[in-house]
């Protein structure tokens, strides 16, 4: 947002003609010069803003920190090899266009290409394409990633509409099976993963006079593995919101969510599931000086169950809103599509039916300020789970045990601790960290929770000590969990630490240049049994903008 300061000077000037019948005859004015009124130039406050780095966590900004809740996301660690920052597909005018290539070991391309364009501030489209591939040391421990992904907005006075169409091919192989003891061909162990997604959405840019904002949207998704799988969603979800006063505001969000997985079988035929979730979420906000209440339910239809649950969240701050208590009760629903299921686990075979999970949050912590640049949030809580999805080896066939099966947990719990960190010093030094730690207990009918971390860590760091040098590292950390080997037999997997770093050099104003480093440590720890990740990796190349 920019802010013009006009400071107009009108200056008057006036010349008065004074005409006298005298016996001096007539008298006359001669102009020497003549005066120009100018106005003074404005000053222009100029913004430094700060890019952060896309995450799945939000960020702490030292200026602004917005309410968040407990990070409970039941995610696997990225294990990508080589795996590297994503351009935005936001594209900015002025050399925003790019090429990115590079090459590394593992037999490893790399591609990434940005393209957008604009005309005025009618519409705006921009488009992105990222593949990778490699190739391990490992039999059949090959993969690669496919992306293109294209958003586009047309501007009317006070409303966009948008849409998204995107298309990914993951292609995956289930390399964790005995290679002594057996052997596969490669289409048979081939995990092909597909989608085609849509989105369009109509939503107001300005406010109106009635105080009403509205995005209603539509999207849809064609999953598919193979010729196994095929799953469609579609997902229409309407959010309105106003502003009754300076005090109230009020929010409701109508969401109809419908997926059909079919499992096809060539010798037995296909079975169809359904998994239909219908749900509304009402919600009041009530604003009081500094501090702010928001009190609604969630409720839904399930797969035909009716679920009720509550909605509260409460932010009260303290010492000029450095220091802010916040807590409440989160109510979710986490759809457990095949699509999303493989996001976490790639390895995981077909289903036989689909189960959402229903998540309540019960959580305090505080919000602390520290100086101008270092931001803190704490929190904690009792997190309960219906229908927790939980990942096991196929121990009923010893020839198998390369594919996870799904397991349904009917409830469990879990205290969580979560601390986030966020340091950021304009564009030259940014540092974000999160550790997490889950004592889960309670646990219906299971044994343990199969692999699921009790502790995790991430952190990122972003330096830039010269103008045309750009350092960054990541590193995410988690300790030991449990899973079942052949036979039934309990063990743990090995916790891991995982450092990637790069470096970026501004070459001129059109080429720069990169380097990766991914698992530095070149540890072939396994995040999955029986799928040990990439060892040490290095990744080069150029990037060129135009």
């Amino acid at each position: 947002m920019k802010h013009l300061i006009l400071l107009i000077c009108f200056l008057t000037g006036y010349v008065f003609l004074f005409a006298q019948n005298d016996t001096m005859g007539n008298t006359s004015v001669t102009i020497t010069s003549s005066y120009k009124p100018m106005m003074k130039s404005p000053v222009k406050i100029t913004f430094s803003g700060t890019q952060l780095k896309s995450d799945t966590l939000k960020r702490i900004s030292p200026y602004d920190i917005p309410a968040q809740n407990l990070y409970y996301r039941y995610q696997s660690i990225n294990l990508s090899p080589l795996a590297l920052q994503n351009d935005s597909i936001l594209l900015q005018p002025d050399l925003s266009n790019y090429v990115k290539i590079g090459y590394g070991n593992y037999y490893t391309p790399y591609l990434n290409v940005g393209y957008g364009f604009k005309k005025n501030a009618t519409y705006i489209v921009n488009s992105y394409l990222n593949y990778t591939a490699s190739k391990g040391n490992v039999l059949n421990q090959d993969f690669s990633s496919l992306l293109f992904k294209t958003t586009g907005s047309y501007f009317f006075t006070k409303n966009e509409l948008y849409s998204k169409v995107g298309v990914s091919r993951n292609q995956q192989y289930l390399y964790g099976y005995d290679h002594e003891q057996y052997s596969y061909d490669k289409m048979e162990v081939s995990h092909l993963f597909r989608n085609v997604s849509i989105a369009v959405g109509y939503r107001n840019t300005q406010t109106n006079t009635t105080q009403l904002n509205y995005n209603p949207n539509v999207a849809l998704s064609l999953f598919s593995n193979k010729d196994s799988v095929q799953e469609n969603t579609i997902c229409v979800n309407v959010p309105v919101s106003k502003k009754i006063n300076n005090q109230w505001s009020a929010g409701l969000n109508v969401a109809i969510d419908l997926t059909n997985y079919k499992n096809i079988n060539h010798l037995l035929g296909s079975t169809s599931v359904k998994n239909n979730l219908f749900s509304i979420d009402p919600s009041v906000v009530y604003k009081y000086s500094i501090s702010n209440i928001k009190v609604g339910a969630l409720m839904a239809i399930d797969n035909g169950s009716f679920i009720l649950m509550p909605n509260v969240k409460f932010e009260y701050p303290f010492l000029r809103e450095k220091l802010i208590f916040h807590g409440g009760l989160s109510s979710t629903i986490e759809k457990n599509t095949y699509k999303n299921l493989t996001e976490i686990n790639p390895y995981l075979t077909r289903l036989s039916t689909q189960t959402n999970t229903s998540k309540k949050e019960m959580y305090g912590g505080v919000k602390l300020n520290i100086g101008k640049h270092l931001a803190v949030n704490f929190l904690s809580g009792i997190v309960i789970y219906k229908n927790m999805p939980l990942f096991i080896n196929d121990t009923t066939d010893v020839s198998k045990d390369y594919l996870f099966n799904l397991v349904n947990e009917l409830q469990l719990h879990s205290f969580v601790s979560h601390l986030d960190l966020s340091y950021i010093n304009k564009d030259k030094l940014i540092i974000t960290g999160s550790i997490t730690y889950n004592d889960y207990y309670h646990l219906t009918n299971n044994q343990h929770p199969w692999n699921l971390f009790p502790v995790e860590l991430k952190m990122n760091i972003q330096w830039m000590p010269i103008k045309k040098i750009k350092l960054s590292s990541d590193v995410f950390s988690f300790s030991d969990s449990k899973y079942l080997q052949k036979g039934g037999v309990v063990q743990s997997n090995k916790g891991a630490v995982h450092l990637n770093a790069s470096v970026d050099y501004q070459i001129n104003k059109r080429v720069s240049s990169f380097i990766n480093l991914n698992n530095i440590f070149g540890k072939n720890y396994e995040r999955w049994h029986n799928y040990p990740v990439y060892g040490a990796g290095i990744l080069g190349g150029i990037k060129c903008s135009f």
